[in-house]
């Protein structure tokens, strides 16, 4: 049984009165029971569209979503008793309430008896580092705090499919540490299925077993973690130079179009798509005359970043 099963879904919004925007087009997804997929794409790709409409927050202009094989639009409350989301920008709790009033108010929407509030929710308040603060208003939280309290209640009724938006935006270092280890103990211990739309491509790198990445509303990439990275592996040369980094920066771009820079406090790493003249001595050479100092240069696994980098070039270039 698929967690998710998506066909053929479609959505286009009224941007104004002569022009139409199609935020989701023809797309066809599944996820598997217990997997734990990211859901990647650039600002504006259809994500958060496509996120509405796995929780059946509105209607589709074509296609289905079942979730483990019921309908969201035909069975939405049955859906939303297996279902879980923790919105952007902690949408699903009451500032002016208590986490553990967060927690009985969304138990009993869920129709979930009050023991669970108090056996389970006190395992999620613990666990997320909430306990000691129950009784107080989340509106005197931090962000994170606040982003822990949505989490809880997300869960309270032990759903078996978990949507998370950008969980960690905003968050220090702390509060993201321990959101990301209680994710991983959702797949792990509880075997969960999880899907995770971020901006923060280490952590989807980390996390996730499977990415998709979408753009303007239509899928460009659906593999495995370590698949995409053995398939782009032989594909980039990593280079670390130290010196001015904003020159080492449009040196670069102007000698690989394709490369891309992260500055640094000492200079910058280039990772440069490899081609027919692309070689560890054709860069080197490149560089000689650079008023920067080349500290290293190899054929490097690409990461997740480098990889959703030239996906999306790539899909923008053919269009």
């Amino acid at each position: 049984m698929h967690a998710i099963a998506i066909e053929n879904l479609s959505k286009s919004y009224r941007a104004s009165r002569n022009k139409t925007v199609q935020a989701v087009s023809n797309l066809d997804l599944t996820v598997s029971t217990g997997e734990v997929i990211g859901f990647l794409g650039p600002n504006g790709a259809g994500k958060t569209t496509t996120i509405k409409l796995m929780c059946g927050l509105v209607l589709p202009d074509q296609g289905t979503v079942t979730v483990l094989s019921h309908d969201v639009h035909r069975q939405t409350r049955r859906v939303m008793q297996m279902m879980g989301a923790v919105l952007e920008g902690t949408r699903n709790i009451y500032w002016r309430l208590t986490p553990l009033q967060n927690l009985a108010y969304s138990a009993r929407i869920k129709g979930i008896p009050a023991t669970a509030v108090h056996n389970w929710g006190r395992v999620l308040l613990e666990d997320l580092d909430l306990w000691d603060r129950r009784h107080d208003p989340v509106r005197m939280f931090s962000r994170g705090m606040q982003q822990k309290t949505a989490i809880a209640c997300a869960l309270i009724h032990r759903p078996s499919l978990v949507l998370l938006d950008e969980p960690t935006l905003g968050l220090d270092v702390e509060a993201a540490v321990t959101v990301k280890e209680w994710i991983r103990t959702l797949s792990i211990r509880y075997g969960m299925t999880l899907v995770l739309t971020t901006h923060q491509l280490d952590l989807a790198e980390e996390l996730c077993q499977r990415v998709v990445i979408i753009q303007n509303g239509v899928k460009v990439t659906d593999q495995a973690v370590a698949d995409l990275k053995r398939l782009h592996k032989q594909e980039l040369f990593l280079v670390q130079a130290e010196g001015d980094p904003v020159e080492i920066g449009w040196r670069a771009s102007a000698q690989w179009p394709g490369a891309i820079v992260k500055q640094e406090e000492d200079g910058a790493q280039i990772s440069i798509p490899a081609n027919g003249n692309t070689s560890l001595t054709a860069i080197a050479t490149a560089m000689n005359d650079w008023p920067a100092r080349i500290n290293s240069i190899a054929q490097a696994m690409p990461s997740l970043e480098d990889i959703f980098i030239q996906e999306t070039r790539r899909t923008a270039n053919h269009e």
